[in-house]
């Protein structure tokens, strides 16, 4: 009989630990009772906790024996003794890793309470069916024998939770060992992400790596993680050299940007019969439009305008290229439209890209006040005639670099006023709504503002 007590005792205390155990872990956690604890100023000897691990299996099994062998009490109160000092000393190790606080609750954590609110509910569930229906038993509770009808119900809900508990527990540690524990390694990669740089983190691709050759969901995930690292740093690495090569590009376009307004006229030219002046502002760092003026001789000036085809590089290239050979042929003739016919066999000879440039040349004589112009596809000028703005019907001529051997011709003119000379970046040029500024526009602008040397000191 006393035995059986001893179990029937010893099991019921199993079963109301489990159930104050929870409640207490429940009320501490809602309390915020639970204190992070810190790295502890004492060393870890490894091997003595190993040593006390193992006494404490020796210590439980032998006060098992010792219960059941009926053995003197002072033998059992030592051995239990020595059973809680174990545990204490084992509980109280000191801590050699620093432990993060985290109010938001773990996987592990939602997991772990389900468990724990599983087993309470299966603890209770076992005492409420025991004591029902021995409600005068229950409350007789002096009397030791009647208590006894209600024991095996007892020892049938505390086996449960132990049946229950145990494999239970086993479980989960095995979830949290092969899936919980992975998986916060894998969280860490957060705290190495930052925008626009790379993760550099050698020990985080090593804690990864112990998972690589895992065939399961794990391995997978270790793998992707470990490319998508790798993959990250080279994007990264690629992008930074393209952010080199940009800036270098950068610094030569300002370079030939420099370069290109340096070909064209500085200041204006300003005498008692003209003023000739200029402006321009490619669309990007460099481009195809151009101008010049220049004086020939005492009685002559140059005047030209072109725009080369295509934007960028390529037509600043043509358009220098033109301008040094027009001044070149300038040279020995001044007739605009032979000088034209020249220029445009020169550019078909070499025109691999099939690139061609509109151009306007004329020249002004100060005496006459007249000005020789042949025109290769260019837009036609504005003059002032009678103080009212207006196009100069024109020759339209053809595009210089396509079809050799072209015959232009010259047309002239009295200057009596203004002339204005553009090129179709400005008729062309887009609003917002996608509307072309046009060539009516333009017109409209000029007689509604009249002074054109006012105009281009704005700009």
């Amino acid at each position: 009989m006393g035995k059986r007590l001893a179990v029937e005792y010893f099991l019921n205390f199993i079963n109301v630990a489990f159930i104050f155990g929870i409640i207490n872990i429940w009320i501490f956690k809602k309390s915020n009772f639970i204190k992070t604890p810190k790295i502890s100023k004492r060393r870890v000897n490894k091997k003595l906790y190993k040593l006390m691990i193992v006494g404490l299996i020796l210590t439980g099994v032998l006060t098992v024996i010792s219960l059941e062998l009926d053995l003197n009490i002072y033998l059992l109160t030592a051995e239990f003794l020595l059973l809680i000092i174990f545990l204490y000393a084992y509980l109280t190790k000191p801590i050699e890793r620093e432990v993060v606080e985290n109010n938001t609750p773990s996987t592990l954590e939602r997991i772990t309470t389900i468990f724990l609110i599983t087993t309470l509910i299966i603890a209770v569930c076992g005492i409420t069916l025991s004591f029902l229906g021995y409600t005068n038993a229950f409350i007789n509770i002096k009397n030791l024998e009647a208590y006894l009808p209600v024991m095996p119900l007892l020892i049938l809900s505390d086996i449960i939770i132990i049946l229950f508990f145990i494999p239970g527990f086993s479980v989960l540690r095995y979830v949290e060992r092969k899936v919980m524990k992975p998986l916060a390694s894998f969280s860490e990669i957060e705290k190495f992400i930052q925008e626009n740089e790379k993760i550099e983190a050698e020990g985080l691709v090593d804690v990864y790596s112990e998972y690589i050759n895992n065939q399961d969901e794990i391995g997978k995930l270790a793998r992707s993680y470990t490319d998508l690292i790798r993959h990250n740093n080279n994007y990264i690495e690629n992008i930074r050299k393209i952010e080199g090569e940009k800036e270098r590009i950068e610094a030569e376009l300002n370079i030939a940007t420099r370069i290109q307004a340096s070909n064209l006229p500085k200041h204006a030219i300003e005498t008692r019969e003209y003023i000739v002046d200029g402006y321009s502002n490619p669309a990007k760092e460099v481009g195809g439009d151009f101008f010049d003026y220049y004086q020939l001789d005492d009685d002559t000036l140059a005047i030209i305008i072109g725009d080369a085809s295509g934007k960028g590089i390529p037509a600043a290239l043509l358009a220098t290229i033109t301008q040094v050979m027009i001044k070149q042929i300038l040279k020995h003739a001044k007739n605009p439209s032979k000088v034209l016919h020249q220029l445009n066999n020169q550019l078909c000879e070499n025109n691999s890209e099939t690139m061609f440039i509109t151009l306007w040349l004329g020249i002004y004589n100060k005496n006459t006040k007249k000005i020789v112009f042949s025109n290769a596809g260019h837009n036609p000028p504005i003059v002032n005639e009678n103080g009212e703005f207006e196009y100069l019907k024109i020759n339209t001529g053809f595009v210089l670099g396509v079809m050799e051997d072209f015959d232009y011709i010259n047309e002239e003119m009295t200057l009596s006023q203004e002339i204005i000379l553009y090129t179709d970046g400005i008729t062309d040029a887009n609003d917002t709504d996608e509307e072309m500024y046009g060539a009516k526009r333009l017109l409209d602008f000029f007689n509604s503002s009249k002074k054109t040397q006012t105009l281009l000191n704005l700009y």
